[in-house]
């Protein structure tokens, strides 16, 4: 009898194994019609999800067999983990043949003014979150910071009665990893934004009215529309163009894309330094959740290039910052206990590094760079002071 149960006891941890069992892949995604790789693709399936980072990498583990490869702009691929290559293309959504400068502006947007109670949540609730903060000192990687927590928002988007103030978002950080210089060798502080000034910046998604020509370009297979906008040519100031991608069924929006490039802007100075704005990059990407049927911010990126100087005009520094933000879990019931600050400059913030999270952390990869930054980072031979929680 006690051989019996033994040969059951067997087959049930077999078949619980098998029933366990992880798929697991890693792979680069690439658009083959410009032959670069695809930033920001969601991988997943009923269960896991994933991204691709800005080498077009992505790792995927699912117990699941299919997963899905996605970005706004292009054509949905469903595989199973056997019929996967280490390179995937994705070809874009083709446009119909037309496309047509809308004179009627005010009508389009109306719509989407009129659905947006319906599409988005005008209410507190909370998420989890994956930010990363990237910092390059003419051209050449500086600083890294990773972040993963919980975050309590007042609302999604805001309307004009509505105000914007740093009581409105709560952070819970749980794992946090960075390392970078502080001062460049002319003594100068790059600032990182405060986790207020850059969550807030990810939901001012206007660029209309009648100083903007919009130009719409229908999707041929699905119910999306891209107007693509552009700023008046004679204005003194700035050029402003981008676009919007928008889902002609519930007159949401689901991509925003915006770039901004000031003509000759003027410096603004602090203490020994002056500083200007060359260049203002966001993308902004919805994704509508099925439980709650309200769309929820997936993924955001902002980019912005400053040229720094002294008043002198001895030196001239150009640093591009990058803040890219996923939501890896929209409208969790979890509670946020607040344990850092939302007014501070971000690259100060302390919180301890937990090397079981990052050995094994897949949100969004490193990419070769950061990579051999952060061993490059970890060395002692650096000629600059380093600000890093990583250990060994």
């Amino acid at each position: 009898m006690s051989g019996y149960w033994n040969f059951v006891l067997g087959i049930f941890v077999f078949a619980s194994y098998f029933c366990t069992a992880q798929n697991s892949h890693e792979g680069v995604i690439y658009d083959p019609d410009e032959k670069e790789p695809i930033e920001f693709v969601a991988v997943y399936n009923g269960k896991d999800h994933t991204m691709s980072n800005a080498d077009g990498r992505y790792a995927f583990t699912s117990s699941l067999d299919t997963l899905v490869f996605y970005r706004l702009g292009y054509q949905k691929v469903s595989k199973s983990f056997l019929g996967l290559t280490d390179t995937l293309y994705l070809e874009k959504a083709p446009y119909e043949l037309d496309e047509v400068v809308v004179t009627n502006a005010k009508t389009l947007w109306q719509k989407v003014k009129d659905s947006i109670t319906h599409n988005y949540l005008f209410a507190p609730f909370r998420e989890k979150f994956f930010l990363r903060a990237l910092l390059k000192n003419n051209d050449t990687l500086v600083r890294l910071q990773d972040i993963e927590g919980k975050l309590a928002r007042k609302t999604l988007l805001y309307n004009q009665k509505m105000e914007l103030t740093p009581k409105d978002f709560t952070f819970e950080f749980n794992n946090m990893r960075k390392t970078g210089v502080v001062r460049d060798e002319h003594k100068v502080y790059y600032r990182f934004p405060t986790l207020y000034g850059l969550f807030s910046s990810f939901i001012r998604l206007n660029a209309t009215g009648n100083d903007f020509t919009l130009t719409e370009k229908p999707f041929e297979d699905v119910e999306k529309v891209r107007y693509e906008f552009v700023s008046n040519p004679n204005h003194p100031v700035v050029r402003i163009h981008g676009y919007y991608i928008i889902n002609t069924l519930n007159n949401a929006i689901e991509e925003y894309h915006q770039i901004s490039e000031p003509k000759n802007p003027p410096y603004s100075e602090r203490k020994q330094v002056k500083f200007r704005t060359k260049r203002y990059e966001l993308t902004v990407l919805f994704e509508k959740d099925p439980l709650k049927n309200k769309y929820y911010m997936k993924t955001a990126k902002r980019n912005t290039v400053v040229e720094i100087s002294d008043k002198k005009n001895t030196f001239t520094e150009v640093y591009d910052s990058s803040f890219i933000l996923t939501t890896s879990d929209s409208f969790i019931t979890e509670s946020v206990k607040k344990n850092v600050s939302a007014v501070r400059d971000i690259f100060k913030l302390k919180f301890p590094y937990n090397p079981a999270y990052w050995n094994v952390q897949n949100t969004l990869l490193l990419t070769d760079e950061m990579e051999a930054f952060i061993q490059n980072m970890g060395k002692d031979n650096t000629e600059f002071k380093v600000r890093s929680n990583i250990k060994d």
